[in-house]
C-alpha cells in the first residue's frame, strides 16, 4: 500500500514537474511572442510616424488618415495589453491550480487561442500599414485636376503671348512704316535743299565772277590785283572786300555815271545770298540731325522689339 502512494507521489511530482516546464516553456514562447510583435508594432508605428511627416509636406487631408491610423494602432495596442494582462492572469491561474490537472487542457487552449488572436491582429497591422502605402482616391483626384489646370494655363499663356507677339508685330510693323514714310520725306526735304544750295552756289559764283569783272574796271590796280587773288569760292570775304572799296573809292564809282546803282545791287544781291546760303545751311544741318534722331529712335525700336519678341520665345 505504501509503495503504490509513493509510486502516485512519484507520478503526480512527474506530472506536476511536467506542467510546470510546459507552463514555463509556454511563457516563455508568450514572453518571446510577445516581444516581437511589441517590436514589429513599435517599428510600425515609427515608420507610420515618419510617413505622416513625409506625407505631411504634400498633402493635408492625409494627416486625417494618419489619426486614425494612430487611432487604431492605440487600440490594437490596447487589445494587446488586454491579452498580454489574460495571458498574466492565466499564467497566475495556471500556477495556482497546477494540482488541477483538468484546467491543463482549457488553459492550453486559452493560450492557443489568445496566441492565434495575436497573429490575427498581427495580420490586421499589417493590412493597415498596407492600406496606409497605398494613395488616397482624393490624392489621386487632387493630382489629376492639378494636372489638368496646368496643362489649361500652359494654354491660356500661350494663347496671350500669341496674342501679344501678333500686337506687337503689327506696331513694329506700323512704327518702322511711319520711320519710312519720315524719313523718305526728310531725304527728299534733304535732297531738295543741297539742290537748292547747289544752284545757289553756282549763282553765287557767277555773280562773283560778273562783280568781280565789273570791279576791275573801277578799282586802282593794286585793288584789282588783291580782288583777282582772292579764291572766287570765299563769297563773304569778296562781299567784304567789295564793300571796303566802295566805301575807300566811292568817287570813282560815282564817277561811273549810270554802272553804280548796277554794282550796288550785285553787292546786296550778294549779301541777300550769303544769308540764305546760311539759312539753308542751317535748315540741312537740323534736317540732318533729326534724320540722325529718327534712325536712333527706330533703332531703339528694334532693339526694344528683339528683346520683347527673345522673352516671347522663352
Amino acid at each position: 500500500m505504501e509503495d503504490a502512494l509513493v509510486e502516485n507521489e512519484n507520478v503526480e511530482q512527474v506530472h506536476t514537474l511536467q506542467q510546470e516546464k510546459l507552463i514555463k516553456e509556454l511563457q516563455e514562447k508568450l514572453s518571446q511572442s510577445s516581444y516581437l510583435r511589441q517590436s514589429e508594432i513599435e517599428d510600425f508605428k515609427s515608420r507610420l510616424i515618419i510617413e505622416r511627416h513625409e506625407r505631411d509636406k504634400d498633402q493635408n487631408n492625409h494627416g486625417v488618415m494618419i489619426k486614425e491610423l494612430q487611432k487604431l494602432l492605440g487600440d490594437e495596442r490596447r487589445a494587446k495589453e488586454h491579452l498580454e494582462t489574460q495571458v498574466e492572469d492565466l499564467s497566475v491561474r495556471v500556477a495556482e491550480a497546477e494540482s488541477l490537472g483538468s484546467l491543463k487542457d482549457h488553459y492550453e487552449k486559452r493560450l492557443r487561442d489568445l496566441h492565434n488572436e495575436l497573429e490575427a491582429t498581427h495580420r490586421k497591422l499589417k493590412r493597415t500599414e498596407n492600406k496606409a502605402k497605398e494613395p488616397p482616391p482624393l490624392l489621386l483626384e487632387l493630382q489629376e485636376e492639378m494636372s489638368n489646370l496646368k496643362v489649361h494655363h500652359q494654354a491660356a499663356i500661350l494663347q496671350v503671348l500669341k496674342a501679344e507677339r501678333m500686337r506687337h508685330k503689327e506696331e513694329l510693323m506700323a512704327c518702322e512704316s511711319q520711320n519710312l514714310s519720315h524719313l523718305s520725306q526728310l531725304e527728299q526735304q534733304l535732297q531738295k535743299q543741297r539742290e537748292r544750295s547747289l544752284v545757289l552756289l553756282e549763282e553765287k559764283e557767277q555773280e562773283l565772277k560778273t562783280l568781280k569783272s565789273t570791279f576791275q574796271m573801277f578799282l586802282p590796280d593794286n585793288k584789282n590785283n588783291s580782288l583777282q587773288d582772292k579764291n572766287v569760292t570765299d563769297g563773304a570775304e569778296v562781299v567784304d572786300d567789295v564793300m571796303s572799296s566802295l566805301s575807300q573809292f566811292g568817287g570813282v564809282v560815282r564817277g561811273g555815271g549810270g554802272e553804280s546803282p548796277h554794282m550796288l545791287h550785285y553787292v546786296h544781291e550778294l549779301a541777300r545770298r550769303d544769308v540764305e546760303i546760311s539759312n539753308q545751311r542751317r535748315s540741312r544741318h537740323q534736317l540732318e540731325s533729326s534724320l540722325r534722331e529718327l534712325q536712333k529712335v527706330a533703332f531703339e525700336k528694334e532693339e526694344k522689339a528683339n528683346k520683347l519678341q527673345e522673352q516671347v520665345t522663352m
